[in-house]
């Protein structure tokens, strides 16, 4: 498990995989490198890709506003997802 957990570090610290910090859970790892965003239920954790368009117009407009240089942005969105939904 040591070996897979090295091997996810070196691959998301190289740029080919993310990482997926997570609020209450260990960190997550998605192969999909493309600007996305993700939903994390709040009560199982799981994560979910959310299939709408990157908004790469967010990083000019922060830049406007700040001053600052952005390279990219992640959203994630806090959800109850479905499955659990059905449980309450």
């Amino acid at each position: 498990l040591g070996k897979v957990y090295r091997n996810l570090n070196r691959l998301a610290e190289s740029g080919e995989i993310l990482r997926l910090r997570t609020e209450n859970g260990p960190d997550r790892f998605d192969g999909d490198i493309s600007g996305h965003y993700h939903a994390e239920c709040t009560v199982c954790g799981d994560m979910y890709d959310i299939d709408i368009p990157y908004q790469a117009e967010l990083n000019k407009e922060i830049e406007t506003k700040t001053g600052m240089s952005i390279s990219s942005h992640r959203i994630t969105f806090d959800i109850v997802c479905e499955r659990c939904k059905r449980r309450k």
